[in-house]
């Protein structure tokens, strides 16, 4: 160092540290601009996602009577499981057995933002549905986050990106499903392990750190929604694959030298799912021992055909006055067959895949790692939005089947909601792409204007005009008011109904869920992905369930504390009449 560099003391440091000054805050200054803009595109967003809810003041809740009113109960269990007041693996339904938690998704990840809403004074109800709001925000800044880290990207590709990612066309016409929702997941668990691998040399024991919370985000989402995290870590496999067939010796020679210089954080990563796939085992071994495997003849039934690829439903508030009815679902009953990305964005991707190639081949763009990844992301996007369909020549997803966990899936078309984050990542590098390296955008007002059109049609063939919204939050707290203090000696209880209306069965197994939650008395009914062994109770207005009430009451000797419930009248009848 010279004298010059050298600080007296007394000196004035004046001008350095002015700059510097001003340095920090402009960028606490761009730090701030550039949250606002996520918040207030998140808000437009959601504005159009959330309408129902926001117009009506959140009485009406995404979804219906059957799965969402199951997602409600395992949110409370959680939430009663937290407050020691009920054992973990064993909610009270399908009483009396055991380890009932292993037959559907857990959603443990999701009690951080539904246990605080519930602190604060919210209902079960209310407090799931704002749990999904707050989700779709990580989901969103996440996803702007990501894409800022990885790719360079503007602040306005990655706005578009989240939207597309975050309102995705088939999440809304399938909140009946509201389990998908955990994709929102994805992005920020992405994240972490994004920051702990780019400070493996720098900073290792911070990395190794958040390696061991990667890992351990990772196995979390498997217990919590364990069709959204395995579908992602499919599609996250397939980019690999992808991207290492673009460049197999680059690959080979950067996963060595990732090796060499990230063996501490990938150990922690290791490390950290360990200890976080405890849980997952421990609820979901004894489950898959009780109930067995799935056959894969029957998840071909659950494979959508070639036309499922354009099915948005009619209710696409932008296709539907094009289309319209050779929109509807090829079988009306089977809602599982319309997940398809919208057309624009699967086509853009397509076209800027081959744009890419081409500049590739043309060698007027070189082939860095991040082309890499975006022709990889372009390409993963294509092969997913396949990979479920059945043909006559069989269906891909006869490869993926013999995948570890891969026999859990059963609704293979969901795959698409994972597909919704790789292809709106390949979107945003393929703009990011266009901007660095064809400057005549810059002085092409035609290719400019085309370019934001196109963006424009993308985000708004998003927007559906979901019919999945029908569960009246007020009727819910109204029926569980409604029900009166079971009678002294109550051990357990089955419902009925004497007033014949047009309930669907399912309605009365989480009807009777939801009530045995509030008054803390298990019940026999139940309604989940898997059903016990011997459990025959599906159908109340079935003229055999009486007979099955009975077998299943005898087998498990509770004939001494039944009681039945009459949904009708809401009465209570202790030791019913065979």
């Amino acid at each position: 160092m010279s004298a010059t560099d050298k600080e007296t003391p007394g000196s004035d440091p004046g001008p350095a540290v002015t700059k510097r000054g001003h340095s920090h805050a402009r960028s606490r200054s761009g730090g701030w601009r550039e949250a606002l803009a996520i918040l207030g595109t998140w808000l437009l967003g959601s504005l159009v996602f959330f309408y129902a809810q926001w117009t009506s003041g959140f009485k009406r809740i995404m979804g219906n009577s059957g799965d969402t009113r199951l997602i409600v109960y395992l949110n409370e269990h959680w939430y009663l499981v937290l407050k020691a007041a009920q054992p973990w693996r064993s909610p009270p339904f399908f009483y009396p057995t055991k380890g009932v938690l292993g037959y559907t998704d857990t959603f443990f990840l999701w009690q951080l933002v539904y246990a605080p809403f519930r602190l604060l004074g919210a209902d079960p109800f209310l407090a799931f549905q704002l749990s999904i709001v707050a989700l779709s925000l990580l989901g969103f800044a996440s996803f702007v986050v990501l894409v800022r880290s990885i790719f360079g990207a503007p602040l306005a590709a990655g706005l578009v990106g989240a939207l597309v990612f975050t309102f995705a066309n088939n999440l809304s016409q399938h909140a009946g499903s509201p389990q998908m929702f955990g994709i929102y997941f994805a992005p920020a668990i992405v994240l972490v392990a994004l920051w702990s691998w780019r400070r493996r040399v720098s900073r290792p024991l911070v990395s190794v750190i958040l390696a061991l919370c990667f890992g351990a985000l990772c196995a979390l989402f498997l217990f919590s929604t364990y069709y959204a995290a395995w579908l992602t870590i499919l599609s996250a496999g397939v980019v690999f694959v992808v991207a290492f067939l673009f460049g197999p010796r680059a690959m080979a020679v950067g996963c060595a030298a990732g090796l060499r210089s990230g063996w501490r954080t990938i150990l922690g990563g290791l490390a950290g799912a360990a200890i976080g796939i405890i849980p997952f085992l421990m609820t979901y071994v004894p489950a898959l021992d009780q109930l067995g495997g799935r056959h894969y003849g029957r998840v071909l039934s659950s494979a959508p055909s070639v036309s499922y690829l354009w099915n948005l439903t009619p209710g696409n508030i932008f296709w539907r006055h094009l289309v319209g009815v050779h929109m509807a679902p090829p079988r009306p009953a089977a809602v599982g067959f319309s997940y398809a990305v919208t057309p624009v964005l699967l086509g853009t991707v397509v076209v800027g895949a081959v744009g890419l190639v081409w500049a590739v081949a043309r060698h007027r763009v070189r082939l860095d790692p991040m082309v890499r990844l975006t022709l990889a992301l372009c390409c993963a996007s294509i092969v997913l939005a396949v990979l479920p369909i059945e043909t006559s020549a069989g269906s891909l997803w006869s490869i993926v089947w013999h995948l570890p966990g891969a026999t859990a899936i059963r609704a293979i078309a969901r795959v698409e909601v994972a597909n919704d984050l790789v292809t709106a990542l390949a979107l945003v590098g393929l703009i990011t792409e266009a901007i660095r390296h064809w400057e005549r955008l810059r002085g092409s007002t035609i290719l400019r204007t085309l370019g934001v059109a196109v963006l424009c049609v993308i985000i708004v063939e998003q927007a559906h005009t979901s019919v999945s919204t029908d569960l009246n939050r007020g009727a819910q707290d109204a029926m569980l008011a409604s029900v009166p203090t079971p009678p002294v000696g109550c051990t357990s209880f089955f419902v009925v109904d004497s007033v014949r209306n047009s309930m669907k069965y399912y309605e009365y197994q989480t009807g009777a869920m939801v009530i045995a939650q509030r008054i803390g008395v298990p019940t026999i009914n139940g309604y989940s992905g898997d059903t016990p062994p011997g459990w025959k109770l599906l159908y109340p207005t079935s003229p055999n369930y009486t007979a099955a009430v009975r077998g299943w009451v005898d087998t498990h000797h509770l004939a001494g504390g039944i009681c039945r419930l009459d949904l009708g009248t809401m009465t209570w009848e202790r030791h019913p009449a065979w």
